[in-house]
């Protein structure tokens, strides 16, 4: 298959040539569209997030922030679980706990 044609002046694509270079453009084009709505998608933050405090730890401020990135990220199911045991943060299935 012969997709360029040469000449003393300068290469010029055939007519496959031409045909070739559209579908390479329309394929670069639908990659490039596919890879920005997955970048998109995975920007966006959801999900369950477990975190465990201990009782003596837990503050009206700490309940405001909660509050606040619960309001940021309304995709995400915030599970808090106060304590007052020790804890095994990864046999207790958290994802992060705020202790002592």
């Amino acid at each position: 298959m012969k997709l360029l044609q040469r000449s003393t002046r300068k290469p010029v694509l055939t007519e496959v040539g031409v045909r070739y270079a559209q579908g390479c453009r329309s394929l670069l084009a639908d990659l490039s569209e596919i890879e920005s709505r997955a970048t998109q998608e995975s920007s966006r933050i959801g999900g369950d997030l477990n975190v465990v405090v201990l009782h003596c730890l837990m503050s009206p401020e700490l309940a405001a922030l909660f509050a606040e990135y619960q309001s940021r990220h309304p995709e995400v199911s915030l599970h808090i679980t106060l304590t007052e045991s020790e804890v095994d943060l990864l046999g207790g299935g958290f994802d992060c706990g705020i202790v002592a």
